[in-house]
């Protein structure tokens, strides 16, 4: 019994740094599961993706239940299809890589992720000047736009587990939604993306360990709803550094771990 709330606790980790930051749940989701529970990576890939898309799917409902205008189901969607296509794809070269590998790509890609975190909060102001564009030019000019992030976030969702959400809100952006409106239509991207990854890895190995994904979810749903509420009480520039310092830390421990100076 301990072993299932000890699962349920470090979700409920991943589930909090999502709901404080809007991001970062999946990034800290493989970490926690490849050295505080010591899965597999391959397996924790496929766990992260799972606990993402049921943390998300919680996400959206509340926008969806509330009404949130922010929420653009167009634009979700057109970026979720070529994702849902490219999932399995990244999944199927993700297997030909052996965990130290894959571990070691990870560890990179977190260190972009952080760095790119911290420089978005340093251009905060810039960013949220953003202006909407009209619906004939948004269609004109972002299908392309949507398409390719999709098509990014889909592999990375199956090649190395992460839900997308870094590559999601600037393509979303790109295609002239503010950053409101992409802020919440990536949870609904991220749940359709990293549901898409996640069947693919179950399909590809039923042999995975569906309870503990579970119960990873479980807590990543109980994380998020604490990070929403504390979150409100807490300076967000503030916590997105500290996430941001937090993963490339991290980031860098798990690449001097794997590689052989």
């Amino acid at each position: 019994m301990w072993e299932i709330y000890q699962v349920m606790l470090w979700g409920s980790l991943s589930g909090l740094a999502l709901g404080l930051t809007g991001s970062g749940g999946s990034i800290l989701a493989v970490p926690i599961l490849v050295y505080s529970l010591k899965t597999s990576m391959h397996d924790a890939i496929a766990i992260s993706l799972f606990s993402v898309a049921v943390t998300t799917l919680f996400g959206s409902l509340q926008k969806f239940i509330s009404r949130d205008t922010n929420l653009d189901w167009k634009a979700g969607l057109i970026l979720s299809v070529p994702g849902i296509a490219f999932a399995p794809v990244g999944t199927k070269i993700g297997s030909y890589f052996s965990p130290t590998v894959l571990l070691i790509l990870f560890s990179l890609l977190m260190l972009v992720i952080g760095i790119r975190m911290w420089l978005k909060v340093s251009k905060k102001r810039e960013a949220s000047c953003v202006t909407e564009i009209s619906s004939s030019e948004f269609k004109e000019r972002s299908d392309k736009v949507l398409i390719g992030g999709g098509i990014a976030a889909g592999f990375f969702s199956g090649f190395l587990g992460v839900g997308g959400g870094f590559l999601i809100v600037p393509a979303l952006m790109a295609a002239g939604l503010n950053i409101q409106k992409a802020v919440a239509t990536s949870l609904v991207a991220i749940f359709i993306i990293s549901t898409a990854g996640a069947v693919s890895h179950f399909t590809q190995n039923p042999s995975l360990n569906i309870h503990e994904g579970i119960e990873f979810a479980i807590g990543g749903v109980l994380g998020l709803n604490v990070g929403m509420a504390v979150v409100q009480h807490l300076s967000a520039e503030w916590v997105q550094k500290f996430f941001a310092i937090f993963v490339i830390v991290v980031a860098v421990v798990m690449f001097v771990d794997k590689v052989d100076f």
